[in-house]
């Protein structure tokens, strides 16, 4: 059985919790991803200057803020895409 998933690098994914921002393109079983999680969630797991530092980074959903928590790899599941398509552009990223 294939669990992979076609994930776009840059592109907002929402989990049902959180958004995710993969850093990478490609089918993956798990990918790094920037993490937004709920205020209320921010509130339980950060300290008051952290919160601080990041309050202004974050992303509206549903009426509902989602504030930069941090990046990790996460299990692709069954993500939500957020990001509309057809404004992606290619461009050639020089590896020399």
């Amino acid at each position: 059985m294939n669990n992979t998933k076609l994930i776009i690098k840059g592109a907002h994914y929402f989990d049902g919790e959180q958004i995710l921002i993969a850093h990478f393109t490609g089918e993956f079983i798990a990918v790094d991803c920037d993490r937004f999680i709920a205020e209320s969630e921010l509130n339980e797991r950060y300290d008051e200057s952290y919160i601080k530092e990041n309050i202004e980074n974050y992303i509206e959903y549903a009426g509902v803020n989602y504030y930069y928590a941090e990046y990790s790899c996460f299990n692709v599941g069954d993500w939500d895409l957020l990001s509309d398509l057809s404004k992606l552009e290619h461009t050639e990223e020089n590896y020399y």
